[in-house]
């Protein structure tokens, strides 16, 4: 196997199970780049959550294991009860998970994979409580990074933002089944050096995330 040169870091919290799955059944495989998961939910809950993903997934998936080598076409969960993050040259760390806010999953994955992977981490929030909020997007602009979360209007539960990240303004805010194209595109304009990412539009005040328009001559469909 080739080493992850170009990682996708994707986070979620409440109702993310659902979201994770569908996206991972939508991933091709042979992906030239690594997927690295974090879902914050009860340990004693996430026991089948790589089972509950492999079985829709097109490519291998597991939970992370300490030490382990980051690789391109995989997908990695955090296991349950712990914080996964990546540490250079490209190797998954584990450590226990404490209760508070800065230790959630997403938050710790994201900002070690901006720290590792620099401008090719691509982060992405999917749904999740307003009380999960994360600097981890950001963490992936600072880095040079693209930063995606899913657009609120297509959550399932209704008492879920998809975007309650206040501060972080990502850089493409789009429907989940967009997000496979997406990433695609964006991992094609990588090896090119051609990533650009678009200018925001009005803010969607109801989910307090700001909405981009889906990137100039890029097919678009609604649902």
């Amino acid at each position: 196997m080739v080493d992850a040169r170009t990682a996708i870091l994707v986070g979620a919290s409440a109702g993310g199970v659902l979201a994770l799955t569908r996206l991972a059944a939508q991933i091709p495989p042979g992906l030239p780049a690594a997927i690295l998961m974090a879902q914050h939910t009860p340990a004693e809950e996430g026991a089948s959550l790589a089972r509950i993903i492999g079985r829709k997934a097109r490519m291998p998936v597991a939970f992370g294991r300490n030490g382990e080598r980051v690789e391109a076409g995989r997908i990695y969960i955090a296991p349950p009860g712990a914080r996964m993050a990546v540490v250079a040259p490209g190797r998954i760390r584990l450590a226990v998970a404490a209760p508070e806010w800065r230790a959630r999953p997403a938050d710790v994955l994201l900002r070690s994979g901006a720290d590792v992977y620099g401008s090719r981490a691509i982060g992405v929030m999917l749904t999740g409580d307003a009380g999960d909020t994360t600097g981890g997007l950001l963490a992936v602009k600072r880095a040079g990074g693209i930063s995606i979360a899913q657009n609120p209007g297509t959550v399932d539960a209704p008492d879920r933002p998809a975007c309650p990240l206040l501060g972080d303004r990502p850089d493409y805010c789009v429907r989940l089944w967009q997000l496979p194209r997406l990433l695609r595109d964006l991992l094609i304009d990588l090896e090119r050096g051609e990533v650009r990412v678009v200018a925001p539009s009005a803010p969607a005040a109801a989910a307090n995330c700001t909405i981009h328009p889906w990137p100039k001559g890029r097919r678009r469909t609604d649902d």
